[in-house]
């Protein structure tokens, strides 16, 4: 509520100008870019001077048109077929090509169906486009409710008081923590058609009835198969967020719902489900945000094919704007408690775990469904697991024992040709120790700047009152539907001409540096938006008697508020540290070729060169997810809570 204890124009903004400045510059105006050039014939590299052309780019994009074919007939007047006896009908391009249809010219067939002896064929200008946005409708349709249902059911698996639950949460939580880069390369191997470890696991446990299927090879699975993938590895996200929903609903509730001898179905109907509403909008809001931006699992697993089967939009835009450099036409696309031991079972006075189960499944029915609760924990942990255990097994073995231990349990056992030999060829291959502390080093100062910048920014939203104050704060949540990919070529021809004052004077252009890679991800909306959301929940007395006693803004925000916010600097400390070290991959890529500043995602190019020697690959894999997994096991007990306590909940 305003008071003259809150009123401050001149320390609202000098709080919140310097993260919405760096967001301003950084996202909003690329942006706004990115828009302009849409509305020109822009490319990366070209002689020729940029025209104006309108909504033109808009138009080749999204023409689309229906020709109704007739069959051809013979002089008799029936109807003509070819070998196979199919109808035979003119061809497309007769129409396309021709002068006598113009607003057909240079359109393509997209698909066709067939009514009667008719064929309705659908034309497009840009069949590539209209095949990325029904990929990228087609993606979201699935991995919503995949993601967003198989997390809540996660949730409700873990949410209840059994020894142990904390190791299979922590299990079920590591694939986030994981890059997306190595978690693609890793399915990618999974799923190969001639020695993946899928389809030997549905061979031997179909007793070799399966055949088996190029998962990404083929254009009916290869989008499914992608789904799948991505829906694994951050299904445990999703279920944090639905856990730190449940443990806000009331007990007594619960409590009520049993004496009225209310079912589990019924209890869940009209208890748990009204209590997480909230979290359910956060949860489908998120997914879908995630899924329109799906970039790094297409161009790592497939490149967008087979036959343009997985093309989405913020690839294509990608891919048009950097891979062809048509800037015009890629922008119109689109607008994260240490596993407890044995000792945990041990204290009910019988020191075997083993003993202990047996104990109670042979005791009555309680015991029966504790050990149905715990083989369902078991399978579902063995599912997140086995990817992860196949990695690390695999890099200790020579390509040749690699591909024939697939085919049986060897794959995920750390037996025959066991050597490290991997690791050192690695190190060959590639400066890796360079690019961690490179990773290292750029994740450091990005998380400090952020949590600087965004709790300042934070604080005078919540605490200040000024002018313009909802203003900015909307407008920083608008960015938060921006796919960074969207405006990653815009971005770079922008940072191409940035001035920076070095050592050496004035320079221009900030390419192959390390503050590329950091100064524009330092302020990010879902920062801003975590601290916001805490920092409501602190007691206002506490900062208006500051007030009264004469403390500055600044002491203020620096000696009450944020030694009260503990939860919502290490939930914005992890989170950021996740996206810099594993999620920096588009954005190095094209604005670093220097290798003495780049970062270990970028680094996986050089295992591709020539022959992939997949032992090597997955040692890589392995050294790069060591220190973000140690850090996961290290925090991840205070990353559970803190999102229970913070804004993520819902």
């Amino acid at each position: 509520m305003s008071s003259k204890l809150t009123r401050s124009n001149r320390a609202g903004w000098l709080f919140a100008l310097p993260g919405f400045s760096l967001l301003f510059l950084f996202i909003i105006v690329p942006f706004f870019f990115a828009f302009w050039l849409s509305l020109t014939n822009q490319r990366l590299v070209s002689p020729n001077p940029t025209e104006f052309v309108g909504l033109k780019n808009y138009a080749d994009l999204l023409s689309v048109s229906v020709l109704t074919l007739e069959p051809e007939r013979d002089e008799a007047g029936e109807i003509r077929r070819d070998d196979d006896g199919a109808i035979a009908y003119p061809r497309v391009r007769s129409i396309t090509r021709s002068d006598e249809f113009p607003q057909y010219r240079g359109m393509r067939e997209w698909f066709r169906w067939h009514w009667g002896d008719k064929a309705k064929v659908v034309i497009a200008s840009d069949v590539v486009f209209m095949k990325a946005l029904v990929n990228t409708l087609t993606f979201a349709l699935f991995i919503v409710p995949l993601q967003g249902g198989g997390a809540l059911l996660l949730a409700l698996l873990i949410n209840q008081k059994l020894r142990g639950i904390n190791a299979f949460r922590t299990i079920y939580f590591m694939p986030v923590v994981i890059s997306i880069v190595v978690i693609s390369l890793l399915w990618r191997f999974i799923y190969s058609g001639n020695e993946g470890l899928l389809n030997n696991i549905l061979e031997a446990l179909t007793f070799g009835a399966f055949t088996p299927v190029d998962w990404l090879g083929s254009t009916d699975t290869a989008l499914g198969s992608i789904i799948a993938m991505s829906a694994w590895q951050a299904v445990g996200f999703h279920m944090v967020i639905w856990l730190a929903g449940l443990q806000t609903i009331s007990p007594t509730l619960y409590e009520a719902a049993a004496i009225e001898g209310a079912s589990k179905w019924q209890t869940f109907r009209y208890v748990t489900w009204p209590g997480l509403r909230n979290t359910a909008v956060l949860v489908l809001i998120v997914i879908t945000m995630q899924s329109f931006a799906v970039f790094a699992q297409i161009d790592v697993m497939t490149n967008g094919g087979p036959l343009d089967s997985t093309q989405t939009l913020v690839f294509q835009t990608v891919e048009r704007g950097y891979g062809k450099q048509d800037i015009s036409g890629a922008r119109d696309d689109l607008g994260h408690p240490v596993p407890h031991g044995p000792d945990d079972f041990g204290r009910s006075g019988l020191s075997d775990p083993g003993a202990q189960l047996m104990a109670l499944v042979t005791s009555d029915n309680r015991g029966l469904r504790l050990a149905a609760r715990y083989a369902t924990l078991i399978l579902v942990a063995l599912i997140f697991l086995f990817p992860l255990v196949f990695m690390v097994v695999s890099s200790l073995k020579p390509d040749q024992q690699l591909l024939a231990d697939t085919s049986s349990i060897r794959a995920f056992l750390p037996v025959g040709d066991i050597s490290l030999d991997n690791y050192y060829k690695a190190f060959d291959r590639a400066p890796i120790g360079l690019f961690m502390m490179n990773s290292v080093g750029i994740t450091i100062v990005t998380v400090v700047l952020s949590i600087l910048l965004c709790s300042l920014a934070a604080f005078s939203f919540v605490f200040l009152d000024w002018s313009g104050r909802g203003v900015l704060l909307s407008v920083i949540v608008a960015t938060l539907i921006i796919p960074f990919e969207t405006i990653a070529v815009p971005l770079l021809l922008f940072v191409s001409k940035l001035p920076w004052i070095g050592w050496e004077g004035l320079e221009f252009g900030w390419l192959n540096t390390y503050r590329v890679q950091v100064i524009p991800w330092i302020v990010d909306a879902l920062t801003i938006f975590l601290f916001v959301q805490f920092f409501k929940d602190l007691p206002r007395e506490l900062i208006e008697a500051a007030r009264v006693e004469g403390a500055s803004w600044f002491t203020v925000y620096r000696r009450i508020v944020m030694p009260l916010s503990g939860p919502v600097l290490a939930t914005a400390a992890i989170l950021k540290s996740l996206k810099m070290y594993n999620e920096q991959y588009l954005w190095p890529l094209i604005v670093v070729q220097d290798e003495a500043h780049r970062p270990v995602m970028v680094g996986l190019g050089y295992f591709f060169q020539l022959q992939i020697a997949w032992g090597e690959v997955m040692a890589y894999l392995t050294l790069i997810s060591v220190p973000v997994i140690a850090f996961y096991l290290v925090m991840q007990r205070a990353f559970i809570s803190s999102i229970a306590s913070t804004g993520v909940k819902g």
